[in-house]
């Protein structure tokens, strides 16, 4: 009986830590493709679509954050975090820096998305 009450938790345990990832991952995935809309955006000096599309992304981010500083990898969460802290003013002021910034800012989502698949297979 014990066993089976052991192996049922080891269960649910490793299925929340799946489903963990897979969020965190799909939200990273969903991140990316509206970062690379915004790089396209910024280089082709269409501010207002990248104000837009960083806006879109903005409530992305803060409706996730929370689990995103729970569930993943703290490194690559902070240097995102901090691209996303500084991205939105530079699109609002219209600075060139934005370019740079959200080129920096999809390689951390790169980055943090490759961890995390390594993250998953380990799991798996």
């Amino acid at each position: 009986m014990k066993g089976i009450i052991a192996g049922s938790i080891l269960a649910v345990v490793v299925a929340f830590c799946i489903i963990s990832h897979l969020t965190v991952l799909n939200g990273i995935r969903a991140m990316e493709r509206r970062i690379e809309d915004i790089v396209t955006a910024v280089d082709n000096q269409d501010w207002q679509a990248a104000e837009e599309k960083m806006s879109a992304v903005t409530r992305r981010w803060e409706r996730m954050r929370g689990f995103y500083s729970l569930f993943g990898r703290h490194q690559r969460y902070e240097a995102v975090a901090l691209g996303m802290g500084s991205l939105p003013s530079l699109i609002d002021a219209q600075e060139s820096d934005a370019y740079a910034t959200a080129i920096r800012l999809r390689e951390e989502l790169a980055l943090w998305r490759d961890v995390e698949r390594f993250g998953l297979r380990n799991v798996l």
